[in-house]
């Protein structure tokens, strides 16, 4: 029942439905967290290898991926520190990671300059004055989060607040250092945010949201764990059925308008349209 709770999350889904990326994307994000947890309690190499694989697709497909990376790299700071145990075998692979990276995308620089990949209208820093930019990124953080829920602000915002805040209570279970991931993720990414004063577009971080509703239901598991254990068979099945019910029917509800924030439609229509107007067998080209 988790996974079709995963499954059925808004922009998992609707981006299912499209072949830009995205689902590649969030794929990379989701294998390279989990295998890092299971090398945290296994300690073996092996998944140290497969998530800096994951890492260099994710980069290879977006190079927003660097959110996602950045927090793992803060959190396998503070776990080591914690620790008293500086991993050498976990940082190898990261200059691995970060040279790959580095030397594939060194062609696009060479042509392009280094101004078209960190100058770009995507990464641009925000004009606004400092006062102005809060607020606007206050907004942005909402609906970030109403877009993790699948868009739940369409009926109540409390839900969505109420089920991002649940892994803090991670914090006091055995799953603590899911719980830190969690708060390093969320933090990492809005001082980013700040310092970069710019804020991504909602799909570049459907990975994030995939890893943050994975964490969501892991709480909800140990809070029912601990308060009714006997029934703990039961009742999270019952309550993932009827989150997953919650999201099937509140995220196609906004489909047309909520995926880009925009209404596709017309778009869509004058598109085909346009498709249809060629003769068959014509090779198209498509740029932004």
């Amino acid at each position: 029942m988790a996974a079709i709770v995963l499954a059925v999350q808004f922009p998992i889904w609707g981006f299912g439905f499209q072949a830009r990326g995205y689902e590649l994307y969030a794929l990379t994000q989701w294998a390279a967290f989990v295998l890092l947890f299971d090398y945290i309690s296994t300690g073996r190499k092996k998944y140290l290898v497969l998530n800096s694989i994951f890492c260099i697709i994710g980069y290879i497909t977006i190079p927003s991926f660097l959110y996602f990376h950045v927090a793992q790299v803060l959190f396998m700071s503070l776990y080591q520190a914690v620790q008293k145990r500086f991993d050498m075998m976990f940082w190898k692979y990261q200059v691995v990671t970060v040279l790959f990276v580095f030397f594939f995308y060194l062609p696009a620089i060479c042509f392009s300059g280094a101004e078209a990949l960190l100058h770009n209208k995507y990464v641009s820093p925000s004009t606004a004055a400092p006062a102005e930019f809060f607020h606007q990124a206050m907004y942005f953080f909402r609906t970030y989060i109403e877009y993790c829920f699948s868009n739940s602000a369409l009926s109540h915002s409390f839900l969505s607040l109420t089920l991002f805040l649940l892994p803090i209570l991670l914090l006091f279970s055995k799953k603590r250092w899911m719980g830190i991931f969690f708060i390093i993720l969320v933090a990492s990414f809005v001082a980013m945010v700040f310092l970069m004063k710019t804020y991504p577009f909602h799909r570049s971080l459907v990975g994030q949201f995939a890893i943050i509703l994975t964490i969501v239901i892991v709480a909800i598991y140990q809070v029912l764990d601990k308060i009714r254990p006997h029934y703990l068979k039961i009742v999270f099945p019952v309550l993932m059925g009827l989150l997953a019910a919650y999201f099937l029917w509140i995220g196609p509800s906004g489909m047309a308008n909520n995926l880009y924030f925009d209404d596709a439609r017309p778009s869509y229509a004058a598109f085909n349209k346009s498709l249809d107007s060629l003769p068959k067998g014509t090779v198209v080209g498509c740029s932004d």
